[in-house]
């Protein structure tokens, strides 16, 4: 996370609350960056919950949010992986089309998620909730 879209504001519901998404991608040899507003805090809380279940959790639990650049769903094969969806501003910037989406795979066994856990919270503990939801 690299802060607030709108760091200024401390009320008005939605905006207060959208976080500038960074993200560094390795698939396949090639890597690229993007940096996106295209979470909220609410659904950062949102994805530390879903991750912490990654592990023994049920395959075909899926997490979309309400911009569609990040998605995350739990598949059981070929082995147990998390998928993430990537589109709009966080797809592969060298496909061409209106939404570009990529998916890739993260194996359960070859990722700590309990340690994507704790980085979550410990970004989203410096750019916390600012107001409720209206």
């Amino acid at each position: 996370m690299l802060g607030y879209q709108y760091p200024d504001l401390v009320s008005g519901g939605w905006d207060a609350n959208w976080l500038v998404i960074q993200g560094r991608v390795n698939a396949n040899g090639q890597v690229w960056t993007f940096a996106d507003p295209c979470l909220t805090t609410w659904e950062v809380q949102q994805l530390i919950e879903w991750m912490g279940v990654v592990e023994g959790g049920q395959a075909g639990r899926t997490l979309t949010f309400t911009e569609p650049n990040l998605a995350f769903a739990q598949v059981a094969t070929p082995v147990p992986a998390v998928r993430v969806r990537l589109s709009h501003e966080a797809a592969f910037p060298w496909v061409t089309g209106d939404h570009k989406p990529t998916e890739i795979m993260c194996p359960v066994a070859l990722n700590d998620w309990p340690a994507v856990v704790r980085s979550l919270r410990d970004q989203l503990a410096a750019y916390p909730v600012k107001v409720t939801r209206a």
